[in-house]
């Protein structure tokens, strides 16, 4: 697994709204350990990312997400309806 920074920040938001904030920092802290750091070169993919599909309206975190997913070469986990028929994602609802 791998995630970054601004990810958790989502994470964290959502988790605070529906369960507390006792879980969710504690899901964030979890989960810290996943991280990597977010490089210019992978910035300068993710924005070629989101402007090649800017039909879809992807955020740019999830752009940096999908970015380093396929870098590193894993799939990009979301639920998010913008990646249902994209490569290397792995969809879940």
């Amino acid at each position: 697994m791998v995630t970054t920074k601004l990810n958790l920040m989502e994470l964290h938001y959502g988790l605070l709204l529906s369960i507390g904030k006792e879980e969710a920092d504690l899901r964030f802290d979890e989960y810290s350990y996943y991280t990597t750091e977010i490089t210019d070169s992978v910035l300068k993919k993710a924005t070629e990312f989101k402007a090649f599909h800017r039909k879809r309206n992807i955020s740019y975190i999830d752009s940096i997400g999908y970015t380093i997913a396929k870098l590193v070469g894993i799939k990009f986990l979301t639920g998010d309806q913008q990646f249902k028929d994209l490569e290397n994602v792995e969809f879940v609802k």
